[in-house]
């Protein structure tokens, strides 16, 4: 089964992307390194909370390994939304995600 891999500390956040991975038919997991290690099983999601000290070196790597990628912040940390982007991530506003994840992932 995909997973969906979640880079947040925010337990309400969470329990959140947990309710919508459950919804999408995805496994939830926590990040970790070592899932950055194994290749991803098709369809599978990292969800990277853009507020996580590291969190788009984190994300580039995963979406280099194969993960597909959607970081996400505050709406009003219109820096952390240019930095990703520069980067080249696909960013939005946290309350953009659970819509945007579920058009991606279906």
């Amino acid at each position: 089964m995909p997973l969906l891999a979640c880079l947040c500390r925010d337990l309400f956040e969470r329990g959140r992307i947990d309710a919508l991975a459950g919804a999408l038919g995805l496994t939830s997991v926590s990040w970790s390194d070592g899932l950055a290690h194994q290749p991803p099983e098709a369809g599978s999601w990292l969800v990277a909370d853009l507020l996580e000290p590291g969190a788009i070196e984190i994300a580039l790597r995963a979406r280099d390994a194969g993960w597909q990628v959607l970081a996400y912040g505050p709406h009003v940390r219109a820096d952390l939304f240019a930095d990703a982007r520069e980067a080249g991530l696909e960013a939005c506003a946290r309350s953009a995600l659970d819509r945007l994840l579920a058009a991606r992932a279906c």
